[in-house]
């Protein structure tokens, strides 16, 4: 949870417009309640059954990624 507090920290005062953020999955509905307090809008995909990947930035960056056919980035 420190990492992801220093990219929100970053985000914040505008060092960052996106931040790709990997997790484990018992740090989910932790990350999602500080994103949504805040109003940031953000992306979840599972990496694995014990990680996930989460998008978060302004609304402009996440909704390009949101057109994206295939947000794995495994596949790429």
């Amino acid at each position: 949870m420190r990492v992801f507090a220093h990219h929100l920290y970053e985000y914040n005062k505008g060092l960052r417009r996106l931040v790709l953020h990997t997790t484990r999955m018992e740090y989910c509905d932790a990350i999602i309640a500080k994103l949504e307090r805040r109003r940031i809008s953000y992306i979840i995909q599972d990496v694995t059954e014990t990680k996930m990947n989460i998008f978060f930035g302004a609304d402009y960056c996440i909704e390009v990624l949101k057109t994206f056919p295939h947000l794995n980035l495994r596949k790429l």
